[in-house]
């Protein structure tokens, strides 16, 4: 869980937030009385949204009626690179920012408490044999750790060890990647 302060401090760190946008209020600095604001989840899917969420607004084509549908749903604030001036625009506060796509990956980070640090991850790169690398290492690697080794790959992802689901991306988003690593390490 992060703050609407502590949202807006991690994108300053990284000179991200270019203003912070509430109604007719542009500013640089989280009102007093919204500092303490607690952002309960974080999504990119309008049909994702419970309430007191976070929503980036992603992708170069953003529909402003998923934002409208967000805070229909209970989007408290928003993430996004262009101010949005709609009919539900004075409901939420507006973190814009230069890069959405870098600043959902640092939100996420913070929001679930930086679950790389204890995680052991590898990555394949390269133009052919990624797959086949992936399978032969996971299945070596599960041997030795007991079946907990997780997968991401874009033919199938494994994410307790054993069971296989189709993969929907080539590569997770940012916000779903930490997720699920907050998952690994809390079901250890």
């Amino acid at each position: 869980m992060l703050t609407l302060n502590q949202a807006a401090n991690i994108l300053k760190q990284d000179q991200l937030l270019r203003e912070i946008v509430i109604g007719d209020d542009w500013r640089f600095e989280v009102p007093a009385n919204l500092k303490d604001r607690r952002l309960q989840f974080l999504s990119y899917d309008s049909r994702r949204i419970a309430p007191d969420t976070l929503f980036m607004c992603k992708g170069l084509n953003f529909n402003e009626k998923y934002l409208e549908d967000a805070i229909d749903k209970g989007a408290v604030a928003c993430v996004t690179e262009n101010v949005y001036a709609g009919k539900d625009q004075k409901q939420v506060v507006q973190l814009v920012v230069n890069d959405v796509q870098k600043a959902m990956a640092l939100l996420a980070r913070e929001f679930y408490n930086n679950p790389q640090q204890e995680l052991k991850v590898i990555g394949f790169t390269g133009t052919k044999g990624k797959t086949t690398s992936v399978y032969f290492a996971r299945h070596l690697m599960n041997e030795v750790f007991n079946h907990k080794v997780a997968q991401l790959s874009s033919i199938a992802e494994c994410l307790d060890g054993e069971h296989f689901e189709e993969a929907h991306l080539t590569t997770p988003e940012s916000l779903d990647l930490f997720r699920i690593q907050s998952h690994w390490t809390c079901s250890g």
